[in-house]
């Protein structure tokens, strides 16, 4: 973040203003929507509606009846699609 030379708010649609990043190198500013994500880190992979994760960081998932969860080394989680188990069957842990 030392590369900012300053911030201001920039309006992408009309009343809605987002920090803006002015470096160096180019302006740049928060990607809105999941879908922006996807397409700028596209080494994630989307396992759920509503989720896009690095499948290189898991380090294990559970199973249970109703749901499928990833979790990662800092103890954070994050739900599997049941129809995406096969991405990440390798990581599950028998309970």
């Amino acid at each position: 973040m030392k590369d900012v030379n300053f911030i201001d708010l920039w309006s992408p649609k009309k009343n809605y203003r987002v920090p803006r990043f002015h470096t160096d190198d180019g302006e740049f500013t928060v990607l809105l929507t999941l879908e922006a994500c996807e397409k700028a880190f596209a080494f994630l992979t989307p396992l759920d509606s509503g989720n896009l994760v690095n499948l290189g960081k898991i380090s294990y998932a559970t199973e249970k009846f109703n749901a499928i969860t990833v979790f990662f080394p800092n103890g954070s989680s994050t739900s599997v699609a049941k129809y995406k188990r096969d991405l990440i069957h390798q990581h599950i842990k028998k309970l």
